[in-house]
């Protein structure tokens, strides 16, 4: 009777909490040139401020910061081969995934110049954001980003970021 119930029990329980294997895009998708990135916004006041996950995250990482900033538009995004981003033909540098972020801003009609936020190896990132594009950067906020002399582990190889 137990095994029974219990067996019971659990059906029940996968049928009341089924997540959805592929939810929809909490933003739009945008095209930058043959594969689609996806870009959420909200708010508006400028500057506009660009929050960068870190390796093995998602826009949706930022989903406890974003609805507080109420000062300022802000944008979440994944990054190629993230979340609801297509992936991209090869494993990325840091400056094609600047590239990316730069086709995706003027692609999507948001205007600069844009603070970047960037989070762990997203840092990395904004940091080449800045140095490719000078006039789009207001501004950078690192957060738990490493120094830029450190050397990282990235696509398998080890790098000086």
């Amino acid at each position: 009777m137990l095994p029974t119930l219990l067996l019971c029990l659990v059906a029940g329980m996968a049928q009341t909490s089924e997540v959805p294997s592929n939810p929809a895009p909490v933003g739009k998708m945008i095209d930058v040139g043959g594969r689609r990135l996806h870009l959420a916004c909200s708010g508006q006041g400028g500057p506009t401020i660009v929050l960068v996950h870190g390796t093995g995250a998602f826009s949706f990482d930022w989903a406890l910061v974003q609805p507080r900033i109420t000062t300022n538009r802000v944008c979440s995004y994944d990054r190629a081969g993230h979340a609801w981003s297509d992936s991209a033909p090869a494993a990325q540098t840091y400056r094609e995934m600047a590239d990316d972020l730069h086709q995706l801003l003027l692609r999507s009609g948001e205007k600069g110049p844009f603070v970047l936020a960037g989070h762990s190896a997203g840092g990395g990132m904004v940091r080449v954001y800045a140095a490719t594009y000078p006039r789009d950067v207001a501004g950078a906020v690192l957060v738990e980003t490493g120094h830029p002399d450190a050397l990282e582990i990235i696509n398998g190889k080890l790098v000086r970021v």
